[in-house]
């Protein structure tokens, strides 16, 4: 049963964009006819991926959006509540929590995902930097299905008011970026060879299935290009090589993408 108490305002999903953000993206938002639905199937969305250690995707956001969350040595959450914004519901056990899809699976199809790679669509099912995933309530989720924004919004109209709504991420590849200071020797880059210190390394999914890679000083805007990117994507996807860029570049000498 859900709890009577009065639904807790728990953490929402990373990068929700101010309403004048999501004005300019609208405005730049390519417009096309929807793809046809040939092929599709949930598993070309390979989820839940293992994030570190035992905890996949969805225990992740479990422990991310949930108040007083208790997880077993499986990282399996065993209590906590959990806040649904699209209907307002305060749930009292992860077995009532689904994690959502905002930009839904089969509408990513319909918008091109059909033509990404495996491993870029794997990224976005799993994407935890971007607002894409959110804890609510099995019955809303089921109610919202693979409905766009525009076929379908919560009960809790609060929800749409107070949080404007996010475009989808088509046009906003998968990423990981971590801060990490490099080794002895730094990181080589093509624009201004090596850099040194404590810098911000961001690793983004190309939809050829390839991934590039820049590097910036910490709290600075621009960007360099690590050489060597774009890398070639492992098997085990965006946060396995993620991983091994910041691998390199803790050991520095002149790091450089992997091949």
């Amino acid at each position: 049963m859900y709890d009577a108490a009065p639904a807790l305002a728990g953490p929402g999903p990373p990068r929700v964009p101010t309403a004048s953000q999501a004005l300019k993206e609208l405005q730049v938002l390519p417009v096309a006819a929807p793809r046809p639905m040939t092929g599709y199937s949930r598993a070309k969305f390979p989820h839940w991926a293992i994030q570190h250690g035992t905890c996949d995707t969805r225990e992740t956001v479990l422990a991310r959006a949930g108040q007083d969350v208790k997880q077993d040595a499986k990282c399996r959450a065993v209590s906590g509540h959990w806040h649904s914004p699209y209907d307002n519901l305060t749930l009292t056990s992860a077995s009532q929590v689904d994690i959502d899809h905002l930009v839904p699976l089969a509408n990513a199809w319909r918008s091109g995902a059909d033509q990404w790679t495996t491993a870029t669509r794997k990224a976005f099912a799993n994407d935890l930097n971007q607002p894409q995933l959110l804890a609510v309530s099995a019955a809303s989720n089921r109610a919202k299905g693979d409905q766009s924004p525009d076929q379908w919004m919560p009960k809790n109209h609060d929800y749409c008011h107070h949080r404007p709504p996010r475009l989808p991420p088509m046009n906003e590849l998968p990423q990981l970026a971590s801060q990490v200071t490099a080794g002895p020797g730094g990181v080589m880059t093509d624009e201004v060879g090596v850099i040194t210190g404590d810098l911000t390394v961001t690793t983004t999914t190309r939809p050829d299935g390839r991934a590039d890679i820049t590097v910036e000083y910490t709290g600075a805007e621009e960007r360099y290009v690590m050489t060597g990117s774009p890398s070639p994507m492992p098997a085990g996807g965006l946060s396995d090589l993620h991983a091994t860029v910041l691998d390199r570049v803790r050991v520095g000498q002149a790091a450089t993408a992997p091949g």
